[in-house]
């Protein structure tokens, strides 16, 4: 994608937001669709939404602009359903927990599938990392896929952030695990292509 233009926005108190309230506040969709906006005005002809916390915003913003809203996550959702049944879901937040598991859900009935989500809080990760303590973050999230590894036949990694996990959570569960920056930026590609 060589010829593209990349701009990226950031405003790094809408987790923290969504965090204090414990999830999507008015206030934060309102100023996501802002974001949107700008990036609309500002020529983008395709918005990419990394942020898994505020991914159902993008249908909001997708009937607002005349360009596509993507989420990062989705790609890796619809993966998950058309391969399992069984879905283990980790996150280090409750707030991305439920959206994430949300999506999993909307793609299940989009396909006409039948999925069993289990859900996994990896307690204490995300303040470890904010911490600086990444190897706290990792062991954390690495004992919660162990916790869930026998009702489960694949996961997912509700965060950006975590995909680094990626090939160590398969090597000590022996499943598939999928994170979304791979899946979410080829999907993107389609889209510039």
């Amino acid at each position: 994608y060589s010829d593209s233009e990349i701009m990226n926005l950031l405003d790094d108190t809408l987790i923290g937001d969504c965090v204090k309230a414990g999830e999507m506040t008015k206030d934060v969709r309102r100023r996501l669709m802002n974001i949107f906006q700008y990036a609309y005005e500002a020529g983008a002809n395709c918005i990419l939404l990394t942020c898994s916390s505020v991914g159902e915003a993008a249908y909001t913003g997708s009937q607002m602009l005349p360009v596509p809203i993507l989420r990062i996550d989705d790609p890796m959702a619809r993966e998950a359903v058309e391969r399992a049944h069984r879905i283990g879901v980790i996150a280090t937040l409750s707030t991305t927990l439920n959206p994430t598991c949300d999506l999993v859900q909307r793609w299940a009935q989009k396909l006409n599938r039948e999925v069993d989500i289990v859900r996994g809080l990896a307690e204490g990760a995300y303040e470890a990392v904010i911490s600086g303590d990444g190897e706290r973050h990792d062991a954390i999230i690495a004992q919660t896929a162990a916790q869930l590894s026998g009702r489960c036949d694949i996961f997912l990694l509700a965060q950006a952030s975590m995909a680094r996990m990626e090939q160590k959570l398969s090597q000590i569960t022996g499943k598939p695990v999928y994170s979304s920056p791979r899946s979410g930026i080829r999907q993107l590609g389609a889209y510039l292509s």
